[in-house]
């Protein structure tokens, strides 16, 4: 049937495992591309080209809202940490992936103003009455 093996390698942040780099190539010495689900505060230049060199298609990153939201969600600086990774991934040659997390309605109230969480909510077919002022049900 012709189907290639390929690997998705998550975890936190999959390169501080001590041992990612032996993996990583016994992988491409089988000749299995692979994409990595981590985040952006370990990627270097020098890194991005290792990766690359050793099969890497793509590196996915999470965004989840804009920043202040992002980073109340993840941690302080790891908004602008994932912008600045997107550029070190594309000059290496490895297509960068987003991943966005639906947030609960608590933490949506927390960063919106009420109209907008409303209008939010009606779209996805809730009703504003479904939900109290502090975005709870």
């Amino acid at each position: 049937m012709g189907v290639a093996p390929y690997f998705s390698i998550t975890g936190g942040d999959p390169l501080l495992y001590s041992l990612i780099w032996d993996v990583l190539d016994l992988i491409h010495r089988k000749g299995i591309g692979f994409t990595i689900l981590g985040n952006p505060f370990h990627l270097t230049s020098e890194k991005t080209e290792r990766l690359r060199n050793l099969g890497c298609v793509s590196y996915q990153m999470s965004i989840d809202g804009l920043e202040k939201t992002h980073d109340y969600l993840r941690k302080p600086g790891s908004f602008r940490a994932t912008l600045s990774a997107l550029p070190i991934l594309h000059k290496a040659g490895i297509r960068s992936m987003i991943m966005s997390t639906a947030i609960i309605a608590a933490v949506v109230m927390r960063f919106l103003p009420a109209q907008q969480v409303i209008f939010l909510t009606r779209t996805r077919n809730v009703g504003d009455a479904d939900l109290n002022s502090d975005g709870t049900k």
